[in-house]
């Protein structure tokens, strides 16, 4: 029957395995498909499947860990009682021996390793072709392309917007012209070879580029940009010299009136002047049609006398006003030559007391230095020792801990050893629930001793549980405590050691000199 079983089961298995290959099969099938078209929907789709498959796959190994960790050197003695019991059960019934069970269950873990072989190839086989599609993508070769587009789109308008330019029609008919080119360019992209298309997108758009500029011509109006340029430049030049010209003569001018003193006698024989000047103008040409316009002239220059005898007159005023300014400097002159005479005999005396500040502190110096060359050491030397007796006792405590590191790396490797041997006999353990369903079927007598085998079975995995729970936190503390972490502390701590060495030495040095 367990036999029977078990051939029973590895049909299942085989069936299920064949499924899962059909299946795997398809979807690479699919994904080959799916490389040969441009449907990022789809490649997200997949890319997502795969995650979620590696992910379960990743989900059971972990499990499969934490059960190959368990201990069950608690319930070695049960599972070899049940092995007793189980043959003498198959004695009593006359059913096969326990070898072919083994061999049969030996022959359904061979199958199903080769099928987790397969499934592994060609899961590999899926993320390396999901991974090959994902990086060629050419959606930042479409995005250029478009960038492009929409930066000659925006010229175009622009030259558009000038409708009285023949020069501007002219270039917007030649970015229409390359709009279309690339266009074309854009249809022609191939998803089997992106890298090279994409250069040839980009020497293509630069000689349609150039193409369309060499056909516009801006010689004509560069030169006429020029000519205008250069005679707005002359003449302003020649306005600035007259600008200049002017403002020179009226400061020659300005510069000859400063040495001349007009005084109100001036005045009095210009206006003596100007009336001998009017009667005979009134003599002369009473009836003349300019007397007009000399009278128009005779009153502004009036008004001119009059408003050079104000500025005569209030120069005249504010004279008394600078002679007391200049007083007031003189005296302020006055008071700054006794201030500094006054800070100069000061100074003398600033020097001559810093003079002597200098030799007191000199002389303390030298009384210092005295009383520290006469100090006893043995203070110092007591430190220093108890200091390097610290250092010896860190550097064997560091040695103790790299000690206890190493122990522990070949603990670590001696219980992977362990677990693995556990976990294969867990997994033999395994079968045997169904061994015991099997027994109750073909040997309805010994009921009663199958029901005490399955309690003590029961009992024992419950003890397996308890054990995977204080096994989960052992994991949880242990992951606390990391390796490196511990390494980073042994490193800070040798580099404290180091630099206290240094200090040491430093002040060891100090002392001998001293």
């Amino acid at each position: 029957l367990a036999v029977t079983d078990g051939s029973s089961s590895s049909g299942e298995i085989s069936a299920l395995s064949d499924n899962m290959m059909k299946a795997l099969t398809e979807l690479n099938s699919k994904v080959d498909i799916l490389a040969m078209s441009d449907n990022s929907e789809l490649q997200e789709e997949i890319s997502d499947s795969s995650e979620k498959i590696l992910d379960t796959i990743n989900e059971l190994h972990k499990k499969v860990d934490i059960l190959a960790q368990e201990d069950n050197s608690a319930i070695q003695g049960d599972i070899e009682e049940i092995k007793e019991l189980i043959k003498t059960g198959q004695t009593k019934s006359g059913i096969s021996p326990d070898g072919e069970i083994a061999a049969k269950l030996d022959e359904i873990l061979q199958t199903l390793d080769s099928s987790d072989d397969k499934i592994s190839k060609t899961l590999e086989l899926l993320h390396n072709k999901v991974d090959i599609l994902a990086s060629a993508d050419d959606s930042d070769i479409r995005e250029e392309i478009q960038s492009i587009k929409d930066l000659i789109e925006t010229q175009k308008e622009a030259f558009e917007s000038d409708t009285g330019d023949a020069k501007s029609q002219e270039i917007s008919s030649h970015l229409q012209k390359l709009i279309g080119e690339i266009n074309k360019i854009e249809k022609n992209v191939s998803e089997l070879d992106l890298e090279k298309n994409s250069r040839d997108i980009k020497d293509s758009v630069m000689t349609a580029i150039l193409s369309a500029m060499d056909q516009v011509s801006f010689v004509e109006e560069t030169e006429e940009i020029k000519d205008f340029v250069e005679e707005k430049t002359n003449a302003i030049n020649q306005t600035l010299l007259d600008v200049k010209r002017q403002l020179n003569s009226i400061s020659n001018s300005g510069g000859d009136m400063d040495f001349y003193s007009y005084t109100l006698q001036d005045v009095e024989s210009d206006f003596a002047k100007l009336r001998l000047t009017l009667n005979e103008i009134s003599a002369s040409a009473s009836s003349s049609n300019e007397f007009g316009v000399i009278s128009a002239n005779i009153n502004r220059m009036a008004k001119t006398l009059e408003q050079l005898q104000i500025n005569l007159a209030a120069r005249n005023n504010s004279a008394p006003d600078l002679k007391a300014d200049f007083d007031k400097l003189s005296e302020d002159i006055l008071s700054l030559s006794a201030r500094t005479n006054k800070i100069l005999l000061n100074s003398t005396e600033s020097q001559r007391i810093m003079s002597l500040s200098l030799e007191d502190f000199s002389r303390r110096s030298t009384q210092l230095e005295n009383r520290l060359n006469e100090l006893d050491n043995k203070q110092i030397d007591s430190r220093l020792s108890l200091i390097e007796g610290k250092i010896d006792e860190t550097v064997s405590s560091g040695k103790v801990l790299q000690n206890v590191m190493m122990y522990l790396g070949e603990w670590m490797d001696g219980t992977s050893e362990t677990i693995s041997s556990i976990y294969d006999k867990s997994l033999k353990a395994a079968s045997v629930p169904e061994l015991l369903e099997n027994l109750k079927l073909s040997v309805p007598e010994q009921t009663d001793l199958l029901k005490v085998v399955e309690d003590k079975f029961e009992e024992q995995q419950s003890r397996i549980d308890r054990l995977e729970q204080k096994l989960e936190k052992a994991l949880e503390m242990l992951s606390d405590y990391d390796e490196n972490i511990i390494t980073a502390k042994i490193d800070r701590l040798d580099k404290q050691l180091a630099k206290l060495s240094e200090n040491i030495e430093k002040l060891t040095a100090y002392v001998d000199e001293e």
